[in-house]
């Protein structure tokens, strides 16, 4: 276990992939997120991950990096890790959103959204009021907490079981102080 700092939104988009496919080895493939709005997954996120790609310094980078730079699709990469887990049995990604849940079905990945709603694989709930709490995300041993949504900047770790289960257990309060999303 170690703790790590995410410092971009190209790194989220690495270290909630990474949290994924982890979670989809574990025995309990159980995500929960508190977030803001899933922005994570929306379509405006597509295009502030390749603006900040593309304002990347490379300088230093031989070829076969650049190449291997180039070639990277860090939204697309989260999209496929999210769409591995709930191919697996038993999976739940439950979710509870801060902000504006109405808008999700504008998005390119609704269907995939809705479809995982309707067979049981995710469950979206809406905080009926700010607590003021940091986003995060956790699986049964490994989390990543936010320091600045704008930034998107967090602190990780993997391997991690004590902190996971804390953050399990606010997960749980903010259930209680959550509504389903009926869509």
């Amino acid at each position: 276990m170690a703790l790590f700092f995410n410092d971009s939104i190209l790194h989220a988009m690495m270290i909630m992939a990474a949290i994924f496919q982890k979670a989809s080895e574990e025995d309990q493939k159980y995500v929960r997120m508190y977030c803001g709005e899933f922005s994570l997954f929306r379509d405006k996120t597509r295009n502030k991950v390749l603006n900040e790609k593309i304002s990347c310094s490379l300088e230093g980078l031989d070829r076969d990096k650049m190449e291997v730079w180039n070639n990277i699709d860090f939204f697309e990469n989260l999209q496929q890790a999210l769409n591995h887990f709930l191919n697996q049995d038993g999976c739940l990604l439950e979710i509870i959103i801060a902000n504006n849940a109405e808008t999700l079905p504008q998005n390119t990945n609704w269907n995939i959204i809705r479809q995982n709603i309707d067979n049981h694989k995710i469950k979206i709930y809406k905080l009926k009021n700010d607590v003021g709490l940091d986003h995060f995300v956790t699986t049964t041993d490994s989390y990543r907490v936010e320091n600045s949504d704008a930034d998107k900047t967090a602190i990780c770790s993997f391997r991690d079981k004590d902190t996971a289960n804390i953050l399990i257990d606010n997960f749980k309060t903010l259930l209680t102080l959550s509504q389903q999303m009926i869509y």
